[in-house]
């Protein structure tokens, strides 16, 4: 009788990340006086390698029912302060909405953050 053995699951390793991205903090800005809408400022925190993927058909659903496509996931080293008030800046311009951070493996070692594009700092588009 043959013994099957299981494989383990891969472990990422920091070899994967293969990408540089800064971490970014965004604030609001108060209103210009006579206009009626704040803004926002990204302050960037940090520059980490990465392992980027693109992801398809993945959903959140937010604290108030709201439902957030993940089009993005992203590995880097575990940084302890990074919230779902965190943006990434792509190597391209790119801008992701950091959604949801998760600790890989319970382990401390590695981050995982579920991602939402939205668009490039040139164009004006990431926009909340």
């Amino acid at each position: 009788m043959a013994r099957v053995m299981s494989r383990g699951r891969r472990r990422v390793g920091v070899g994967d990340m293969d990408r540089r991205i800064t971490l970014q903090r965004r604030r609001i800005t108060e209103p210009v006086f006579g206009e009626s809408g704040y803004g926002e400022d990204f302050e960037p925190t940090i520059n980490v390698w990465a392992a980027v993927y693109t992801t398809t058909g993945k959903v959140l659903f937010d604290g108030v029912g709201q439902d957030i496509a993940i089009t993005h996931e992203v590995l880097i080293r575990f940084v302890p302060d990074i919230t779902s008030e965190t943006w990434i800046e792509l190597e391209d311009g790119g801008r992701l909405d950091v959604a949801k951070p998760e600790n890989y493996d319970e382990r401390g070692e590695f981050l995982r953050l579920l991602c939402t594009h939205r668009g490039s700092r040139e164009r004006g588009a990431s926009a909340a």
